[in-house]
């Protein structure tokens, strides 16, 4: 989250990383060969420092942890998941205006949980694990099933096409 120990850092760290990364083309090759160590070493590194920085956070080791975990998940994806597909193309074009709106649609579904919630069970008091996850679900589903297609949709008129 903005603002938590170690966000600064993390941002200050991945925004100047990616201008090296794009001013030096380091990811038009592939990320693993580029590392000082071997996965079979890099991976289990980065889940031991997400337990340590569960607990014993601190901003050094957070921002360490976001930029490793990142450096992770790119070298995943480049190396098993770099194809492209008709749905990945919608889903790419859609994603930027998906990132521009999502926190109005992501409020208004949450009230719109809030208030049924509020109808159907009252007050919440004494409120049931159940009926937490079944707002997250709610809250989930609905947003994304209406993100997507809007984005989708934005991103095909006329003046917005050129701009997102």
């Amino acid at each position: 989250m903005p603002g938590d120990q170690g966000s600064w850092t993390a941002d200050f760290l991945m925004f100047y990383a990616g201008i090296l990364a794009k001013k030096h083309g380091w990811l038009e090759k592939d990320l693993a060969e580029q590392l000082d160590i071997p996965l079979s070493i890099f991976f289990p590194l980065v889940v031991i420092e997400g337990i340590l920085v569960v607990f014993l956070p601190n901003p050094i080791s957070n921002g360490a942890y976001c930029v490793d975990m990142s450096l992770a998940v790119l070298i995943i994806f480049q190396r098993w998941f770099n194809y492209e597909t008709k749905l990945s193309k919608i889903l790419a074009r859609s994603a930027y205006c998906l990132y521009l709106i999502h926190t109005v649609i992501l409020l208004v579904t949450t009230i719109i949980y809030l208030e049924l919630y509020r109808v159907v069970f009252g007050s919440g008091e004494g409120t049931e694990v159940g009926r937490i996850v079944g707002g997250f679900i709610f809250v989930l589903v609905s947003t994304h099933g209406i993100l997507w297609p809007l984005s989708y949709a934005l991103t095909r008129l006329p003046i917005l096409r050129d701009i997102i």
